[in-house]
């Protein structure tokens, strides 16, 4: 207690040479001593608050901190210590340093990282705030370290998400510093090899998991492009398309990706697509402007003026000037047409980004067999015995019985497989499931059905095409379970009056 009480007498004398004197000749029994232990903690926090402290002073006092285990859940003083700490990095950036700035925040960034504390969110946060002014001017890989301690501190301590989603403000900052590392990381010339690879991992898990972090995907195309993975970034960005296909961001970085590949075409289509999803008008407008462009480059200027008129049309109060007079030159170039003219060729563009999308899934090609107009659902059969079912919302065209259609499908097992992509098909279909007959009509009076050879034609398609015994048609058939019957039977999809056989 008597060394207690003389650290306390010379700590409020402001006597730190004293207290450093009397620390240096404690035992070891002395500093287990938690009355010790305290006054050492009031000595070091009133040393860290003076105005005054020199860069070695201060490192010299956290160094004490550390290895005197001061900061931790028992002892009253660490909450204030942390807040002490966090003020003095607050002010480094208006000090003159002898030593580098970084160098003295590693230095305070090694000891504070030894604590055997539980930081408060609010005291995590602020510190981070700090780390992150001086890193935009200073931007150093030693920050990805502070990035590791941030999530164990304020991020993993419950769950990512619930931390992450509690505000914007904090969202925000994860994101900067996320981004600051990369510039960081690529500044240093260590992205190449493994730790290249880990980051790159690390910020594309990150992207999956929070979408909006727009930044985050433009890190990870410089990587990939300073990596000379742009391939392996496709690959990446398609995955994650197919996750958030609703979001355009995604769709214009992709097109970034392929403008690096002078991958012209599939640029023009994914602009095209990323215009089809929600945005400001202004990113709308901007979207809008690149694909007026590339259409240029592509079809030529009466096609860019039709999307100029589209984007005119539409243009918001916030546009750039040196934007509007560049659609300005555009428009001027010829004629504008109809924004119907240029909303269909933005959906054909959009079309064959989609379906490039989904390229790597199998394709069927099948026929239109049943329709709900109840349940708003259309049955299509791909093959034997097999069907999907789908919703009339995902079909941007009209379809009737028989309708040929491409889709591609996620197959998935005992259940309807997941619907990617639908398109009416230009070619039938190879394989025995689908087949034509031509012959006459037989029709027993007074019945409303008929037959062509062993073939059923219901009444309703008897009605619909004003069929009459001894009539010539042709039919195509599907190959089909018949549920009234319970066995498969070829079933008549079309009916086509011919005047004899083909």
């Amino acid at each position: 207690m008597s060394r207690s009480l003389d650290i306390d007498k010379a700590r409020e004398a402001k006597d730190w040479k004293r207290v450093a004197e009397i620390i240096s000749n404690l035992t070891k029994e002395e500093k287990r001593d938690d009355h010790v232990k305290n006054s050492v903690a009031m000595a070091c926090l009133d040393q860290m608050k003076e105005s005054h402290i020199d860069v070695p002073s201060f490192i010299s006092i956290l160094q004490r901190v550390s290895s005197w285990q001061l900061v931790s859940a028992h002892l009253p003083t660490s909450s204030e210590t942390v807040t002490a700490l966090v003020d003095y990095v607050s002010t480094l950036s208006s000090l003159k340093l002898q030593n580098p700035i970084l160098s003295v925040l590693k230095q305070i960034f090694r000891e504070l990282s030894q604590w055997d504390y539980v930081w408060d969110e609010g005291e995590v946060e602020r510190l981070i705030q700090e780390f992150y002014l001086i890193g935009k001017r200073n931007p150093a890989v030693f920050f990805i370290d502070v990035l590791d301690w941030w999530e164990q501190q304020g991020v993993s301590k419950t769950s990512q998400e619930v931390s992450l989603m509690k505000g914007f403000y904090i969202r925000a900052l994860y994101e900067r510093f996320y981004v600051l590392c990369s510039c960081a990381f690529l500044q240093s010339g260590q992205f190449n090899g493994p730790k290249g690879e880990q980051w790159q991992d690390r910020i594309y898990q990150l992207l999956l998991s929070f979408p909006q972090f727009k930044e985050i995907g433009l890190s990870l195309f410089l990587l990939n492009e300073k990596r000379d993975e742009l391939e392996y970034g496709i690959s990446l960005m398609k995955e994650f398309v197919h996750k958030n296909i609703g979001l355009y961001w995604g769709w214009e970085l992709m097109a970034k990706y392929h403008q690096q590949l002078d991958h012209s075409e599939t640029v023009l289509a994914c602009l095209c697509r990323a215009y089809q999803c929600n945005m400001s008008p202004i990113t709308k407008y901007d979207i809008g402007l690149q694909i007026a462009y590339r259409i240029a480059e592509h079809s030529g200027d009466n096609v860019a003026s039709w999307m100029a008129h589209l984007l005119i049309q539409n243009k918001s109060r916030e546009v750039k000037c040196d934007q509007g007079i560049m659609l300005s030159n555009l428009m001027h170039k010829a004629l504008p047409c109809s924004s119907k003219v240029a909303n269909e060729v933005i959906n054909q563009w959009a079309h064959v980004a989609e379906r490039w999308l989904w390229s790597d899934f199998p394709s069927f090609v099948g026929v239109v067999s049943w329709i709900d107009h109840k349940a708003k659902v259309v049955g299509v059969v791909y093959g034997v015995s097999q069907k999907v079912v789908i919703p009339f919302s995902r079909i941007e065209f009209e379809v009737e019985v028989g309708t040929w259609l491409r889709v591609i499908l996620k197959e998935k097992e005992d259940m309807n497989p997941d619907l990617l992509y639908v398109e009416l098909s230009k070619t039938l279909p190879s394989g025995s499931i689908f087949k034509t007959i031509s012959g006459r009509v037989q029709q027993k009076v007074g019945e409303p059905f008929g037959f062509v050879s062993d073939c059923f034609i219901p009444p309703f398609m008897m009605t619909k095409n004003s069929l009459e015994q001894g009539e010539w048609v042709e039919l195509s058939l599907v190959y089909d379970i018949d549920k009234r019957l319970d066995k498969m039977v070829w079933k008549v999809v079309t009916v086509e009056k011919i005047e004899r056989p083909r």
